[in-house]
């Protein structure tokens, strides 16, 4: 929001808008009205609130927990279902509108200064004018990091909903996940003495936003940069080897 902006909305009376001014009177009534009110920027707005965006609640989760070498490893992502999210604001911005009153005598007639200008002085009233701000996001990439120096990468399409680089929640063993990954070396050594490997899941964002006046929608969606919101979780991955012994 700007700091206070001024608007100067000027009308010039001529001398003959009232027809019964004083004798020796010099111009016509005055008609300046002057408007205050603080300026909204609805784009800075949908920034903020796009960059306050978290999903707090999102966790990685895996199958098995204790990964085996050649092994493939599920992955999926609780806590969110890749939906659209809704972000929104309402501002309440007063404005204060002020015009030059005629003061006037008893019998109601226009008071005239010593050199026959009108006598006025200041009116205000403040008015309310609500603007509301909409921001909607979207999943449009969803990148995963194995720790291995592997990543599976995929892209969403267009504004709405995406799955797809969610993985699937662990139910049985003849349903995989599709976000899937078989390690080739134990978890030994990785991340100095967590002995596990850091897996990481990167989404990118899209965003929109439109503005209202009044409850009047004032154009349509406009876009905002992308932002990247990451998670991480520990997977350690063990290696079996088969030991030969005489029967």
């Amino acid at each position: 929001m700007g700091a206070n902006p001024l608007d100067l909305i000027r009308t010039f009376c001529r001398r003959d808008d009232w027809a019964f001014l004083p004798a020796g009177s010099n111009g016509g009534l005055p008609c300046t009205t002057t408007t205050r009110g603080a300026s909204v920027d609805p784009g800075a707005v949908a920034r903020e609130l796009f960059g306050a965006l978290s999903l707090p609640s999102l966790r990685l989760d895996m199958n098995p927990r204790l990964g085996l070498v050649a092994v493939p490893t599920w992955f999926w992502v609780e806590g969110y279902g890749g939906q659209v999210i809704p972000i929104s604001k309402t501002l309440t911005i007063p404005r204060e509108q002020c015009t030059l009153v005629v003061d006037r005598d008893a019998r109601g007639d226009p008071l005239l200064n010593s050199s026959g200008d009108p006598v006025v002085h200041q009116r205000c009233t403040t008015t309310f004018e609500t603007i509301g701000v909409e921001v909607r996001a979207w999943p449009a990439v969803y990148h995963w990091d194995f720790g291995d120096r592997k990543e599976q990468t995929v892209l969403c399409h267009g504004v709405g909903a995406c799955t797809a680089g969610l993985g699937r929640a662990y139910t049985d063993p003849h349903t995989p996940s599709p976000i899937q990954h078989a390690y080739r070396l134990s978890s030994l050594g990785q991340q100095g003495l967590v002995d596990a490997y850091g897996v990481q899941l990167g989404i990118t964002f899209s965003a929109e936003y439109r503005f209202s006046r009044n409850g009047n929608v004032l154009g349509g969606w406009q876009g905002l940069p992308d932002r990247e919101l990451s998670w991480a979780a520990d997977h350690k991955v063990q290696e079996a080897q088969a030991i030969l012994t005489r029967p």
